[in-house]
C-alpha cells in the first residue's frame, strides 16, 4: 500500500497550495481543522505522516497531535508553525512527540525532505512491529507447543487466557492489544518448573500447603526470566511480572508498584488470572465475579467491572453496564459461529478447540480443555494414539460460517 500524508491546517487555500505541489510526489490527503483531521485518520487511515499547522481555532496543533499519538501511535507527527516560541516546541515534543519541527515560512523543498524521512521512519516502525507481531509470533507459537507437551493442563488455562486478553483488549480498547494477548498466552510459562505433584493439586483444587504457595506465587518471576530471553520482549516480561500486583499494593513482588502506576495490561491479566483459578478454564458467568476469593482492594474497580461485563454480559455491581468501545461490534453482525461437535480423532482440524480434556482410555490426560488445537499438536496426538489409545470421539468447538438469510 502507498503511504499516504495528511496535512492539517485551517485555511483552505494553504492547503490547496501544499496539496498543489506535493501531488505528483505524494500521495496526499487534507482535512481542514483539528476535528475534521481525526475523523479521516479513523475513516481513511492509516497514514504514514501527519503535518498540522499549530495555529488554529478549537483545537490547535498540539493537542490534535497529542491525539494522535493516542489513537494512530504509528503515524508520524511533523509540526509546521510559524509560532517558534520554546513553550510551544517544549509542548509539541513532550505532548505530541512530534518527529519534526518545522518554521513558517517553510520552502517546499525543506518540507517535501521532512515528509520523506517521515514517510521512512514510518516503514521502520511498522517494519519493527511487525517484526514482533508476526515473527516473534512464529517463535512464540513454537514454545506454547513445547508447553502443551510438558503441561497440557497449564497450556489449556493460557489458551483460554489469551482469548479472554484478546476480547477484553478490544473492549477496553487498550493499544497495542497484542502485547497484553501475548502476556497472557505466556503468563503461566513458569509452571513448567512446578513440581509434578504440585501440578497435580491444582488441577484437582486440592489445598496447597505455605511452601506450595510461596512456589505458587514465584512463578510470574519465573515466566519474566524465560520470556526476558527473547528479544525485544522486555515488556511483555515486565507485564508477566506484575501480573500478580495487587491494585491496593498487596501481592507479589513486594514493595511493588501500586493503582494506575502498576501497567494497564498487568492489572487487567490479574483479574483474568484470578477469574480462571475459580473457574479452572470454563467461561465465567455473572456470579463468578462474586466469588469470595475475588476480593475488590486487590484489582482497579474500572478493569475488574469491565471483565464482568465484557465476558458474562452482565452489568458491573454498581448496577451500571460499562460502555464498550466503537471498536466492539455487536454479536449480531458476527459472519461466523462456533458449534460444538464430537469427531473421530482423525477428522479433528487446526484451529479447532477442544471443548473437553483429551484422554487416554486408561485416563490419562493428553491434553487440557479449551486448548487451541494446532498442526503440531494434532500430530502428537496421533502419534500418542498409535501408541496409546486415546478416548473417542473428541469434542471440539469449531468457527464456522454463517449463510446469510437474506442473501
Amino acid at each position: 500500500m502507498e503511504p499516504k500524508v495528511l496535512l492539517v491546517d485551517d485555511e483552505s487555500k494553504v492547503l490547496r497550495g501544499l496539496r498543489r505541489f506535493l501531488f505528483e510526489k505524494i500521495t496526499v490527503e487534507t482535512a481542514e481543522g483539528g476535528e475534521a483531521a481525526l475523523e479521516t485518520l479513523d475513516r481513511e487511515g492509516p497514514f504514514a505522516v501527519v503535518v498540522s499547522d499549530m495555529r488554529m481555532p478549537g483545537m490547535n496543533g498540539v493537542e490534535l497531535l497529542g491525539e494522535i499519538k493516542k489513537k494512530h501511535p504509528d503515524t508520524v507527527r511533523i509540526m509546521l508553525t510559524g509560532n517558534a516560541d520554546q513553550k510551544t516546541a517544549v509542548d509539541a515534543v513532550n505532548k505530541g512527540s512530534i518527529f519534526r519541527f518545522l518554521n513558517k515560512p517553510c520552502d517546499a523543498e525543506t518540507l517535501v525532505a521532512a515528509i520523506q524521512d517521515g514517510i521512512r521512519q514510518h516503514q521502520l516502525i511498522t517494519a519493527e512491529r511487525e517484526l514482533i507481531e508476526t515473527t516473534l509470533a512464529g517463535s512464540i507459537k513454537v514454545l506454547m507447543d513445547t508447553l502443551a507437551i510438558l503441561d497440557p493442563y497449564a497450556f489449556g488455562r493460557a489458551t483460554k487466557l489469551r482469548q479472554w486478553a484478546q476480547k477484553c483488549a478490544k473492549y477496553l480498547d487498550l493499544t497495542p492489544s497484542w502485547k497484553v494477548a501475548m502476556a497472557a498466552e505466556l503468563s503461566l510459562l513458569g509452571c513448567v518448573t512446578l513440581p509434578p505433584e504440585l501440578q497435580a493439586k491444582i488441577r484437582e483444587g486440592a489445598q496447597t500447603t505455605s511452601e506450595e504457595n510461596e512456589i505458587l506465587r514465584a512463578v510470574p518471576e519465573v515466566a519474566r526470566k524465560l520470556i526476558g530471553n527473547i528479544p525485544r520482549m522486555q515488556d511483555i516480561a515486565d507485564i508477566v511480572y506484575l501480573s500478580s500486583r495487587g491494585f491496593d499494593g498487596s501481592g507479589f513482588p513486594e514493595n511493588g508498584p501500586a493503582g494506575t502506576n502498576i501497567p494497564v495490561e498487568s492489572r487487567l491479566l490479574h483479574v483474568l488470572r484470578d477469574v480462571i483459578e475459580i473457574t479452572g478454564g470454563d467461561d465465567p458467568t455473572p456470579e463468578t465475579f462474586d466469588h469470595a476469593d475475588l476480593a475488590l482492594s486487590r484489582y482497579d474497580p474500572e478493569i475488574f467491572s469491565a471483565v464482568r461485563t465484557c465476558l458474562t454480559g452482565a452489568k458491573a455491581p454498581s448496577g451500571k453496564p460499562v460502555t464498550p468501545t466503537k471498536n466492539v461490534k455487536p454479536q449480531a453482525e458476527a459472519a461466523t459461529q462456533i458449534e460444538t461437535v464430537s469427531l473421530p480423532l482423525g477428522a479433528v482440524l487446526d484451529g479447532d478447540q477442544l471443548a473437553e480434556d483429551l484422554k487416554f482410555t486408561d485416563g490419562g490426560l493428553v491434553l487440557a480443555k479449551n486448548i487451541l488445537l494446532s498442526d503440531t499438536l494434532i500430530a502428537r496426538v496421533r502419534h500418542h494414539h498409535k501408541l496409546r489409545k486415546i478416548t473417542e470421539p473428541v469434542k471440539v468447538r469449531r468457527t464456522v460460517t454463517v449463510k446469510d438469510e437474506a442473501a
